[in-house]
Parts: C-alpha cells; sequence; structure tokens
C-alpha cells in the first residue's frame, strides 16, 4: 500500500492476516512495487483492476444490486481503476439494459474523461483526493473498453463534496463510509446529475476512514455548512470590548469554542486588533443573524476560513 494508506485500512488488512508494506506515495508507485516482487512461479501478483477474473467477480455485486432491487432506473458508482464499475455495468448490460450507470471520479483524480476524449487509457503524474480508495490515478485497456462499452455517463466531484456526502451518510444513513465510498452519494449532491424523480443506487462501498481522516472531513464539512463559524471582529483593543461581542454571541445562544486576539496584521491601526473567533452554530441562518448582529453593534466583522 502507499505509505498515505488510512491506518484503518492497514490495520484491517493485517487482521486478515496479510503482511502490508507500505511503499510509496500513491497507487501507482506501491502497484510497481508489487510487480517487483513477482520473482519466481511460487509467487502470484493479483492486479487490483486489470484482470478479468476480479472484474467478474465485482460483477456479482450488480447481479446482487438488479436482484435487491430490479426497478432501479440509475446506479452510481465510484471509479478508481475502473474494475468495479466495469463488472457492475457488465452484469447490468445483461440483466437491465435500460438501467443508466453512472461513474465518479474525483477532480484531483480523474482519468476517464481524458481516456475517453483520448480513445485509450491514461495514467496521471500525481493524484490528490482524500477518497484514496479511488486514487489510482489510472485505468486499464480493459477497464477503458468495458467503460466505454457499458457506463452511460461520468462525473467528478470536488472533495468538498465528498465531505459532506461523509458527513450526510453519518448523519441520515448512521453509516461511516470513506471517502471513496462516499462519491455515488456526492454526485447526486452535487450540481453534474440529475436524478431527479428517479429509483437511484447509489454503491457505498468501503468504511475505511480512520478517525484523524473523519475529524477533518468532519470539520471541513461542518465549516462548509457555517455550523462551525470563524469570525474576524475588528475592535479597538481596549478592556471589555471581548466580552462585548461575546456577548453578542451568546444573545444569539451559540456556543464559542475558541477565541484569540490577533495584533499583529499590517492593516490594523495602533490601538486596533482582531477578535478571531471559532463558533457552533445551527447553520448558514444562525451564522447570517449572527454576523448581522455584531455589525449591528458598531463592530467590522468578517466570515474567515480560520
Amino acid at each position: 500500500m502507499p505509505k498515505n494508506a488510512p491506518q484503518a485500512k492497514v490495520d484491517a488488512t493485517e487482521g486478515y492476516g496479510a503482511e502490508v508494506e507500505l511503499v510509496g506515495q500513491d497507487f501507482q508507485e506501491a502497484m510497481t512495487h508489487a510487480q517487483s516482487l513477482v520473482e519466481d512461479d511460487a509467487t502470484e501478483f493479483v492486479h487490483a483492476y486489470d484482470d478479468p477474473a476480479i472484474v467478474a467477480g465485482q460483477g456479482t455485486l450488480g447481479v446482487e444490486m438488479y436482484e435487491d432491487l430490479p426497478e432501479v432506473e440509475t446506479v452510481i458508482v465510484p471509479i478508481g481503476g475502473g474494475g468495479l464499475i466495469s463488472g457492475i455495468a457488465t452484469a447490468f448490460a445483461e440483466l437491465s439494459p435500460e438501467t443508466r450507470i453512472v461513474g465518479v471520479q474525483a477532480e484531483g483524480a480523474s482519468t476517464v474523461h481524458e481516456s475517453l476524449a483520448k480513445g485509450g487509457p491514461i495514467t496521471l503524474d500525481s493524484v490528490n483526493t482524500i477518497a484514496d480508495g479511488i486514487a489510482t490515478g489510472g485505468i486499464s485497456e480493459l477497464t477503458f473498453s468495458l467503460i466505454r462499452e457499458h457506463v452511460d455517463e461520468v462525473v467528478t466531484v470536488t472533495d468538498g463534496t465528498i465531505a459532506r456526502a461523509v458527513l450526510l451518510l453519518m448523519e441520515r444513513a448512521k453509516q461511516v463510509v470513506e471517502g471513496a465510498g462516499a462519491a455515488s452519494v456526492a454526485a447526486i449532491l452535487s450540481d453534474d446529475l440529475d436524478v431527479s424523480g428517479e429509483t437511484v443506487m447509489p454503491l457505498l462501498c468501503g468504511g475505511n476512514l480512520d478517525m484523524t481522516m473523519l475529524q477533518t472531513v468532519v470539520v471541513h464539512a461542518l465549516t462548509d455548512r457555517e455550523q462551525l463559524l470563524h469570525l474576524r471582529v475588528r475592535i479597538d483593543d481596549q478592556p471589555g470590548k471581548m466580552e462585548e461581542v461575546s456577548g453578542v454571541i451568546a444573545d444569539h445562544n451559540a456556543n464559542i469554542r475558541t477565541i484569540r486576539h490577533d495584533r499583529a496584521a499590517p492593516e490594523l491601526d495602533v490601538g486596533e486588533a482582531y477578535l478571531v473567533f471559532e463558533i457552533e452554530t445551527s447553520g448558514a441562518g444562525h451564522a447570517r443573524n449572527i454576523i448581522r448582529s455584531i455589525r449591528g453593534q458598531g463592530y467590522e466583522v468578517r466570515h474567515v476560513n480560520a
């Protein structure tokens, strides 16, 4: 596995009895190393997606999905190397060819659009996404041909939308799904895929979300929702000002998580400071009311990222 593989994935794999080597910074480097270990007939290299048997095995999931919901109109599947969607799409092509198959890639690891445009599989020099399970950086001739033949549409989603999907799944579905698996729901949340009025089956594949990444995802998603609000308020650096602004926030029943003084900003005049608040709110409307009230007290206030 790459050195940045989630610890939860490493631990789970070792729990099944495997010996895990962490090599390289991405999937391609790790795979190249794995292939180099095949030195004799006693060692077998099993490719993650460029193998007809692997694709066929993943296709059994497509059979189960159809059997569970024969009336499904759209199936949404994350794409890394393309093995999973190739198997599922092939199964649906036989069992329910009218079902729309949609693939999803993370923006920072998107290979399919360019591969389809160029008429063959391409490999990225680097990938950058929280969805490590689909960060292969490439597809194969096998999966490219199956995607081109059986997949109706491919969309890309941002890491921010993936984070929103992870949080939504925890809150509403009570499921902890890693970024790669949540990409299918992220596609529904995005503006690039219309499934209005359809019976939709988004595939949730993978629960290897370690606590560090979970914290990062939750903080990002809460900030995006403005349930975690960062405000910078310009004040005269005098006793009582922090209490006054904090009182306005408290009047809105919002909880202040952290607060700090910043006196070193170059645009501040002598005797001025910034108060930087991290505040828990119930959402965007609550946040707007807080900002409006602080401004109503004569303070300059800005919504900042941190």
